[in-house]
């Protein structure tokens, strides 16, 4: 995408998504954090993302969403 943007923008485009990078990153520590024991002993969590991340993938080669043929 960065390519399509003129060069004058640039800087501030990749500031942008750097900034919403490292915000991800944040917030799935704060989201780990909160999720899981204290005691560090989590079966079910990777169970859960897991699950997530299946539905996710289905949902997507379903709905072919990124792996559609360019139109004609």
């Amino acid at each position: 995408m960065q390519s399509k943007i003129d060069d004058i923008y640039r800087g501030r485009v990749f500031s942008v998504y750097d900034v919403v990078v490292n915000g991800a990153i944040v917030s799935g520590a704060v989201i780990a954090a909160l999720a899981l024991p204290n005691s560090g002993d989590a079966f079910l969590v990777p169970l859960i993302v897991s699950a997530l991340y299946l539905t996710a993938g289905l949902r997507l080669l379903r709905g072919r969403v990124f792996f559609a043929p360019p139109s004609k």
